[in-house]
């Protein structure tokens, strides 16, 4: 994982957490964090991090709804192919389990390497599902019943809506970041103060990584939510990096 994905709203968004009881607190009872407390509170009071743009940014709501629409794109994708292939393996027809792989194909044509495509290219497979479907794949996803909707079909129909969803926001995400960059160009002293910020987060797992005195509730009490933010911003990262990838393959 890496810190340097973080925007900056979303330091700003842990460096509250950090600074503010109980969680600071917690550090406070800590060996050797006085000054990370004091380079956080620093961050929070610089001008240049106060009156950014950034920090009334959209982005990481943006970022937050892509995240949950694509983790239930992975859903029916992992799901689909792997109840398609069960029911396959399970079928005393080999003409039903033909049937049963085919339609598996014409869904998910790269089986569950499809969660790892950009957001638009995973909106795109979906939204062309319809192109790929026979009558025979219709007919036998109303068949696949399940235990949360009537059949697999409607799982599809909602599949293809939250491939519209995903083209949807990351195309205003892109826009807006367009928007954000042209309106406000970070400044080296800012990119200075984000460096620090970053040296005083990596600072602060250290001191809990080799605290005896601490527990892994209280490790957890501090970090979870930079964890959790870190991880949104890899996955952030690395779909940015993998529509870059494509563009100019393409």
């Amino acid at each position: 994982m890496a810190l340097i994905n973080f925007t900056l709203p979303e330091m700003v968004g842990y460096a509250r957490i950090a600074t503010l009881p109980p969680v600071r607190l917690l550090i406070v009872a800590i060996a050797g964090t006085a000054g990370i407390l004091a380079e956080l509170d620093d961050f929070l009071t610089d001008p240049g991090v106060a009156r950014h743009p950034a920090s009334e940014s959209e982005l990481p709501a943006l970022d937050l709804e892509l995240i949950v629409a694509d983790r239930d794109f992975d859903r029916v994708v992992r799901g689909g192919v792997k109840t398609l292939e069960g029911l396959a393996d399970l079928s005393r027809s080999e003409a039903t389990a033909r049937s049963l792989n085919t339609l598996s194909l014409h869904l998910f044509p790269e089986g569950q390497a499809l969660v790892n495509r950009t957001y638009l290219a995973e909106a795109a497979v979906a939204e062309t599902v319809d192109e790929r479907l026979t009558a025979e794949d219709v007919a036998l996803l109303q068949r696949v019943k399940l235990l949360d909707v009537e059949d697999l079909g409607v799982e599809v129909t909602d599949w293809k809506a939250t491939g519209a969803t995903l083209r949807d926001l990351d195309t205003r995400r892109a826009r807006l970041r367009q928007a954000e960059i042209a309106a406000s160009p970070l400044g080296t002293a800012l990119i200075a103060r984000r460096n620090r910020w970053i040296k005083a987060i990596k600072h602060l797992r250290s001191v809990l990584e080799f605290d005896a005195t601490g527990t892994d509730e209280t490790r957890g009490a501090i970090l979870s939510k930079l964890d959790e933010a870190e991880a949104h911003a890899d996955e952030r990262e690395r779909k940015r990096v993998a529509a870059l990838n494509a563009s100019l393959t393409a």
